[in-house]
Protein backbone atom coordinates (compact mmCIF):
# COMPACT_ATOMS: atom_id res chain seq x y z
CA UNK A 1 0.00 0.00 0.00
CA UNK A 2 1.01 4.07 -0.73
CA UNK A 3 2.35 5.81 1.90
CA UNK A 4 0.01 8.88 1.21
CA UNK A 5 -3.11 9.63 -0.03
CA UNK A 6 -2.19 9.26 -4.01
CA UNK A 7 -3.46 6.48 -6.01
CA UNK A 8 -0.99 3.68 -8.00
CA UNK A 9 -2.74 2.03 -10.72
CA UNK A 10 -0.58 -1.04 -12.03
CA UNK A 11 -1.50 -3.62 -14.78
CA UNK A 12 1.08 -6.67 -15.49
CA UNK A 13 0.81 -9.54 -17.94
CA UNK A 14 3.02 -12.48 -16.97
CA UNK A 15 3.98 -15.71 -18.35
CA UNK A 16 4.95 -17.89 -15.33
CA UNK A 17 3.17 -18.73 -11.74
CA UNK A 18 6.54 -17.71 -9.99
CA UNK A 19 6.10 -13.72 -11.12
CA UNK A 20 2.71 -13.34 -10.97
CA UNK A 21 3.25 -14.25 -7.00
CA UNK A 22 6.39 -11.58 -6.80
CA UNK A 23 4.31 -8.76 -8.30
CA UNK A 24 2.12 -9.24 -4.89
CA UNK A 25 5.01 -8.30 -3.10
CA UNK A 26 3.07 -7.71 0.38
CA UNK A 27 3.68 -10.92 1.25
CA UNK A 28 5.87 -14.13 0.04
CA UNK A 29 3.61 -15.91 -2.13
CA UNK A 30 4.62 -18.88 -3.72
CA UNK A 31 2.53 -19.98 -7.05
CA UNK A 32 2.67 -23.42 -8.49
CA UNK A 33 1.26 -24.48 -12.09
CA UNK A 34 -0.32 -27.46 -11.79
CA UNK A 35 -2.06 -27.72 -15.54
CA UNK A 36 -0.95 -28.08 -18.47
CA UNK A 37 -0.40 -25.37 -21.05
CA UNK A 38 1.31 -21.99 -21.95
CA UNK A 39 0.66 -19.66 -18.92
CA UNK A 40 -0.75 -16.10 -19.40
CA UNK A 41 -1.43 -14.54 -16.50
CA UNK A 42 -2.66 -10.85 -15.53
CA UNK A 43 -2.43 -8.66 -12.28
CA UNK A 44 -4.06 -5.55 -12.23
CA UNK A 45 -3.62 -3.94 -8.43
CA UNK A 46 -4.99 -0.48 -6.96
CA UNK A 47 -2.47 0.62 -4.33
CA UNK A 48 -3.67 3.35 -1.53
CA UNK A 49 -2.36 3.77 1.75
CA UNK A 50 -5.82 2.69 3.45
CA UNK A 51 -6.69 -0.35 1.14
CA UNK A 52 -5.13 -2.10 -2.12
CA UNK A 53 -7.38 -3.60 -4.50
CA UNK A 54 -6.11 -6.62 -6.43
CA UNK A 55 -7.67 -8.67 -9.61
CA UNK A 56 -5.70 -11.77 -10.50
CA UNK A 57 -6.64 -14.34 -13.67
CA UNK A 58 -4.95 -16.78 -14.89
CA UNK A 59 -5.68 -19.49 -17.63
CA UNK A 60 -3.50 -22.67 -15.94
CA UNK A 61 -4.45 -24.44 -12.63
CA UNK A 62 -2.47 -23.09 -9.58
CA UNK A 63 -1.94 -23.93 -5.73
CA UNK A 64 -1.03 -20.77 -3.92
CA UNK A 65 0.80 -21.23 -0.48
CA UNK A 66 2.25 -17.96 1.88
CA UNK A 67 1.73 -16.35 4.72
CA UNK A 68 -0.26 -13.06 5.11
CA UNK A 69 1.60 -10.54 6.64
CA UNK A 70 0.89 -9.75 10.42
CA UNK A 71 -1.71 -6.85 10.89
CA UNK A 72 -2.86 -7.05 7.34
CA UNK A 73 -6.35 -8.75 5.63
CA UNK A 74 -7.89 -9.75 3.45
CA UNK A 75 -11.24 -9.98 1.75
CA UNK A 76 -11.57 -11.97 -1.40
CA UNK A 77 -14.09 -13.62 -3.65
CA UNK A 78 -13.91 -15.32 -7.17
CA UNK A 79 -15.67 -13.37 -10.31
CA UNK A 80 -17.15 -16.77 -12.24
CA UNK A 81 -19.91 -18.79 -11.46
CA UNK A 82 -19.88 -22.21 -10.76
CA UNK A 83 -15.93 -21.83 -9.74
CA UNK A 84 -14.53 -25.20 -7.98
CA UNK A 85 -12.23 -23.68 -6.01
CA UNK A 86 -10.41 -24.57 -2.11
CA UNK A 87 -9.63 -21.64 -0.39
CA UNK A 88 -7.53 -23.43 2.80
CA UNK A 89 -10.19 -25.69 3.82
CA UNK A 90 -12.98 -24.26 2.55
CA UNK A 91 -14.96 -25.39 -0.91
CA UNK A 92 -15.84 -22.03 -2.70
CA UNK A 93 -19.56 -21.69 -3.77
CA UNK A 94 -21.24 -19.20 -6.37
CA UNK A 95 -21.37 -16.09 -3.45
CA UNK A 96 -18.30 -16.79 -0.86
CA UNK A 97 -16.80 -14.54 0.62
CA UNK A 98 -13.76 -14.96 2.20
CA UNK A 99 -11.83 -13.40 5.10
CA UNK A 100 -7.93 -13.70 5.34
CA UNK A 101 -6.66 -12.37 8.67
CA UNK A 102 -3.14 -10.90 8.79
CA UNK A 103 -0.57 -14.08 10.25
CA UNK A 104 -2.81 -16.52 8.58
CA UNK A 105 -1.30 -19.78 6.39
CA UNK A 106 -2.88 -18.59 2.54
CA UNK A 107 -3.38 -21.92 0.86
CA UNK A 108 -5.91 -21.82 -2.43
CA UNK A 109 -6.07 -24.55 -5.16
CA UNK A 110 -7.23 -22.45 -8.28
CA UNK A 111 -8.68 -23.70 -11.32
CA UNK A 112 -7.88 -22.83 -15.11
CA UNK A 113 -9.76 -19.56 -16.08
CA UNK A 114 -10.33 -18.43 -12.74
CA UNK A 115 -10.38 -14.72 -12.16
CA UNK A 116 -10.02 -13.41 -8.26
CA UNK A 117 -10.63 -10.23 -6.29
CA UNK A 118 -9.32 -9.51 -3.31
CA UNK A 119 -8.96 -6.18 -1.09
CA UNK A 120 -6.10 -5.62 1.29
CA UNK A 121 -6.45 -3.40 4.34
CA UNK A 122 -5.49 -2.98 8.24
CA UNK A 123 -6.89 -5.44 10.02
CA UNK A 124 -7.46 -3.36 13.01
CA UNK A 125 -8.93 -0.63 10.78
CA UNK A 126 -11.47 -2.94 9.16
CA UNK A 127 -12.48 -4.45 12.79
CA UNK A 128 -12.59 -1.48 14.63
CA UNK A 129 -15.73 -0.66 12.32
CA UNK A 130 -17.00 -3.56 12.18
CA UNK A 131 -16.91 -3.55 16.10
CA UNK A 132 -18.90 -0.12 16.12
CA UNK A 133 -21.48 -2.08 13.55
CA UNK A 134 -22.05 -5.50 14.95
CA UNK A 135 -19.90 -5.52 18.39
CA UNK A 136 -21.40 -9.18 19.24
CA UNK A 137 -20.05 -10.96 16.18
CA UNK A 138 -16.35 -9.18 15.95
CA UNK A 139 -15.61 -9.21 20.00
CA UNK A 140 -12.85 -11.66 19.27
CA UNK A 141 -9.93 -11.34 16.49
CA UNK A 142 -10.03 -13.71 14.09
CA UNK A 143 -7.60 -16.67 13.85
CA UNK A 144 -8.18 -18.24 10.72
CA UNK A 145 -9.80 -18.36 7.70
CA UNK A 146 -13.60 -17.32 7.89
CA UNK A 147 -15.85 -18.02 4.97
CA UNK A 148 -19.54 -16.23 4.52
CA UNK A 149 -22.01 -18.00 1.73
CA UNK A 150 -23.85 -14.28 0.93
CA UNK A 151 -27.01 -14.69 -0.80
CA UNK A 152 -25.92 -11.28 -2.43
CA UNK A 153 -22.62 -10.14 -3.69
CA UNK A 154 -23.73 -7.89 -6.75
CA UNK A 155 -22.55 -4.64 -4.52
CA UNK A 156 -19.00 -5.77 -4.29
CA UNK A 157 -19.21 -7.41 -7.96
CA UNK A 158 -20.33 -3.99 -8.98
CA UNK A 159 -17.79 -2.22 -7.25
CA UNK A 160 -15.20 -4.72 -8.38
CA UNK A 161 -16.52 -4.36 -11.84
CA UNK A 162 -16.28 -0.50 -11.53
CA UNK A 163 -12.30 -0.17 -10.17
CA UNK A 164 -11.54 -3.07 -13.23
CA UNK A 165 -12.84 -0.92 -15.80
CA UNK A 166 -10.59 2.45 -14.31
CA UNK A 167 -9.46 4.06 -17.39
CA UNK A 168 -5.89 4.35 -15.41
CA UNK A 169 -4.91 1.12 -16.09
CA UNK A 170 -1.98 1.19 -18.80
CA UNK A 171 -0.03 -1.91 -19.48
CA UNK A 172 3.49 -1.85 -17.83
CA UNK A 173 2.87 1.37 -15.87
CA UNK A 174 2.51 2.84 -12.87
CA UNK A 175 -0.13 5.56 -13.32
CA UNK A 176 -0.38 7.67 -10.25
CA UNK A 177 -4.13 9.94 -9.58
CA UNK A 178 -4.51 12.20 -6.73
CA UNK A 179 -8.23 10.76 -4.67
CA UNK A 180 -7.75 11.59 -0.16
CA UNK A 181 -11.24 10.09 0.39
CA UNK A 182 -10.56 6.52 -2.04
CA UNK A 183 -9.73 4.33 0.83
CA UNK A 184 -12.29 5.90 3.06
CA UNK A 185 -15.09 5.08 0.45
CA UNK A 186 -13.98 1.49 -0.46
CA UNK A 187 -13.13 0.60 3.31
CA UNK A 188 -16.36 1.79 4.11
CA UNK A 189 -18.32 -0.13 1.38
CA UNK A 190 -16.35 -3.69 2.14
CA UNK A 191 -17.67 -2.43 6.07
CA UNK A 192 -21.20 -2.09 4.80
CA UNK A 193 -21.44 -5.33 2.62
CA UNK A 194 -19.91 -7.44 5.84
CA UNK A 195 -22.68 -5.95 7.84
CA UNK A 196 -25.95 -6.30 5.86
CA UNK A 197 -24.94 -9.89 4.31
CA UNK A 198 -27.54 -12.81 5.71
CA UNK A 199 -25.65 -15.69 6.96
CA UNK A 200 -23.31 -16.44 9.69
CA UNK A 201 -19.24 -16.55 9.27
CA UNK A 202 -18.51 -19.95 9.10
CA UNK A 203 -14.84 -20.42 11.53
CA UNK A 204 -13.97 -24.18 10.43
CA UNK A 205 -14.08 -25.85 6.83
CA UNK A 206 -13.74 -29.69 6.29
CA UNK A 207 -12.26 -31.54 8.55
CA UNK A 208 -11.40 -34.12 6.35
CA UNK A 209 -9.22 -31.24 4.31
CA UNK A 210 -8.15 -29.51 7.75
CA UNK A 211 -6.10 -33.46 8.12
CA UNK A 212 -5.37 -33.56 4.54
CA UNK A 213 -4.00 -29.29 4.60
CA UNK A 214 -1.81 -30.34 7.25
CA UNK A 215 -0.26 -33.57 5.99
CA UNK A 216 0.42 -31.78 2.43
CA UNK A 217 1.82 -28.30 3.91
CA UNK A 218 4.16 -30.21 5.84
CA UNK A 219 5.37 -32.60 3.14
CA UNK A 220 5.56 -29.64 0.52
CA UNK A 221 7.80 -27.68 3.43
CA UNK A 222 9.99 -31.11 3.79
CA UNK A 223 10.57 -30.84 -0.08
CA UNK A 224 11.23 -27.65 -0.86
CA UNK A 225 14.34 -28.15 2.14
CA UNK A 226 15.21 -31.11 0.19
CA UNK A 227 15.26 -28.92 -2.97
CA UNK A 228 17.43 -26.42 -1.09
CA UNK A 229 20.11 -29.02 0.20
CA UNK A 230 20.05 -30.35 -4.08
CA UNK A 231 18.01 -33.46 -3.03
CA UNK A 232 15.38 -35.20 -4.87
CA UNK A 233 12.99 -36.77 -2.13
CA UNK A 234 11.17 -40.03 -2.75
CA UNK A 235 7.43 -40.52 -1.61
CA UNK A 236 9.47 -43.05 0.85
CA UNK A 237 11.62 -40.27 2.37
CA UNK A 238 8.55 -38.19 2.61
CA UNK A 239 6.54 -40.64 4.65
CA UNK A 240 9.59 -41.36 6.97
CA UNK A 241 10.05 -37.98 7.32
CA UNK A 242 6.69 -37.41 8.37
CA UNK A 243 6.36 -40.55 10.17
CA UNK A 244 2.80 -40.83 7.80
CA UNK A 245 1.75 -44.47 5.61
CA UNK A 246 1.90 -44.02 1.93
CA UNK A 247 -1.88 -44.33 1.82
CA UNK A 248 -2.41 -41.24 4.00
CA UNK A 249 -0.03 -39.18 2.12
CA UNK A 250 -1.73 -40.42 -1.30
CA UNK A 251 -5.12 -39.58 0.48
CA UNK A 252 -3.93 -36.44 1.39
CA UNK A 253 -2.73 -34.87 -1.41
CA UNK A 254 -5.65 -36.16 -3.88
CA UNK A 255 -8.24 -34.45 -1.26
CA UNK A 256 -6.45 -31.41 -1.14
CA UNK A 257 -5.22 -31.14 -4.84
CA UNK A 258 -6.37 -34.06 -6.87
CA UNK A 259 -2.89 -34.91 -7.74
CA UNK A 260 -0.40 -37.36 -6.90
CA UNK A 261 2.71 -36.60 -4.06
CA UNK A 262 4.80 -37.41 -7.15
CA UNK A 263 2.93 -35.94 -9.83
CA UNK A 264 3.61 -32.45 -7.69
CA UNK A 265 7.03 -33.29 -7.10
CA UNK A 266 7.36 -33.39 -10.32
CA UNK A 267 5.47 -30.64 -11.25
CA UNK A 268 7.32 -28.00 -8.58
CA UNK A 269 10.81 -29.44 -10.31
CA UNK A 270 9.31 -28.30 -13.51
CA UNK A 271 8.13 -24.76 -12.28
CA UNK A 272 11.48 -24.60 -10.43
CA UNK A 273 13.56 -25.09 -13.32
CA UNK A 274 11.34 -23.17 -15.87
CA UNK A 275 12.42 -20.28 -13.17
CA UNK A 276 15.69 -21.35 -13.44
CA UNK A 277 15.75 -20.79 -17.19
CA UNK A 278 13.64 -17.42 -17.24
CA UNK A 279 16.79 -15.65 -15.02
CA UNK A 280 19.62 -17.39 -16.67
CA UNK A 281 22.22 -16.26 -18.28
CA UNK A 282 22.55 -17.62 -21.98
CA UNK A 283 26.07 -17.01 -22.26
CA UNK A 284 26.75 -19.13 -19.11
CA UNK A 285 23.74 -21.04 -18.44
CA UNK A 286 22.44 -23.74 -20.49
CA UNK A 287 19.72 -26.27 -20.60
CA UNK A 288 21.22 -29.37 -19.58
CA UNK A 289 22.76 -28.10 -16.69
CA UNK A 290 19.88 -26.90 -15.84
CA UNK A 291 17.66 -29.61 -16.18
CA UNK A 292 20.86 -31.89 -14.49
CA UNK A 293 20.54 -29.54 -11.05
CA UNK A 294 16.19 -30.48 -10.56
CA UNK A 295 17.47 -34.28 -11.18
CA UNK A 296 16.07 -34.66 -14.83
CA UNK A 297 18.90 -37.11 -15.78
CA UNK A 298 17.07 -38.03 -19.08
CA UNK A 299 17.24 -34.97 -21.27
CA UNK A 300 14.84 -36.41 -23.72
CA UNK A 301 12.13 -37.06 -21.56
CA UNK A 302 12.80 -33.97 -19.91
CA UNK A 303 12.41 -31.95 -22.62
CA UNK A 304 9.24 -33.71 -23.57
CA UNK A 305 7.76 -32.77 -20.03
CA UNK A 306 8.70 -29.43 -19.94
CA UNK A 307 7.07 -28.58 -23.42
CA UNK A 308 3.85 -30.45 -22.44
CA UNK A 309 3.86 -28.63 -19.40
CA UNK A 310 4.72 -25.06 -21.07
CA UNK A 311 3.88 -25.40 -24.64
CA UNK A 312 7.37 -24.45 -25.25
CA UNK A 313 10.80 -25.99 -25.25
CA UNK A 314 13.55 -25.66 -22.28
CA UNK A 315 15.66 -24.12 -24.77
CA UNK A 316 13.19 -21.78 -26.60
CA UNK A 317 12.17 -20.20 -22.62
CA UNK A 318 16.24 -20.25 -21.90
CA UNK A 319 16.32 -17.86 -25.14
CA UNK A 320 13.49 -15.30 -23.59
Amino acid sequence: MTADNSITFRDRLVTDAHDQGAIQDWMPLQITQLSAGSYEGRVRIIDHQDVSVFFESQNCTVHKRGVTSQGLCTLSFFREQNAQHRFSTHNSEDHSLFFLPGGTDCDLHVRENASTVYFLLSQDALLDRLRVMQPAQWDIDPADVLVLNMLDRRPLHALADLLHSSRAFVHNQDVEQQNPQFGKVIVDQLVMTMKTVAGEWQQSGSIKLGRARVVVNRAIDFILEEFRQHRCPTVVDVCLALQISQRTLEYSFQALLQTTPVAYVRYLRLNQARRQLLNACKERDSVTAIAMHWHFLHLGKFAKDYYQMFGESPSATLRK
